[in-house]
């Protein structure tokens, strides 16, 4: 009998840990996970969006790593650069490694313009377009074939 009690002594102790132990998880979803901004809102994250094409288009074209080319409007009209300009270009270049961002670098095997800025009336001399991906992001081949 003795025995018998301490077993479910035993048994209804493991019980309440298990349901403290739930509690404290939800409780931790509830106040910490669902508060979190949602994911779209990272600069980051919508700026990897928006050259995710740009990392297929460049791997279709068995270009893998190497120098490309970034220009913004601002850069093609000769606007000096502000400091959301320089976040932009520090954004893009993060999320498109392992190529190596050549700021205003026209004379890159391939060029990304970034018109998100302001429009682009004229693309400068020896650039074939490859794609206008819709979002502000054109890929250009550059002067310089691969």
């Amino acid at each position: 009998m003795v025995q018998s009690m301490g077993r479910i002594i035993r048994a209804l102790a493991a019980s309440l840990i298990v349901i403290a132990a739930y509690w404290n998880i939800l409780d931790f979803w509830e106040r910490s996970v669902e508060a979190l901004p949602a994911r779209d809102s990272n600069g980051v994250v919508v700026q990897r969006n928006r050259f995710e094409g740009v990392l297929v288009l460049l791997r279709e074209n068995g270009y893998l790593n190497g120098k490309v080319g970034f220009a913004t409007s601002v850069e093609l009209t000769g606007t000096p650069r502000t400091p959301n300009d320089d976040q932009n270009f520090w954004q893009a270049q993060y999320v498109l490694f392992p190529f190596l961002l050549w700021r205003n670098g026209l004379n890159a095997p391939y060029v990304i313009i970034d018109s998100s800025v302001g429009s682009i009336a004229d693309v400068p001399a020896g650039l074939h377009k490859i794609r206008d991906l819709g979002n502000g992001v054109v890929l250009y081949r550059g002067i310089h074939e691969p």
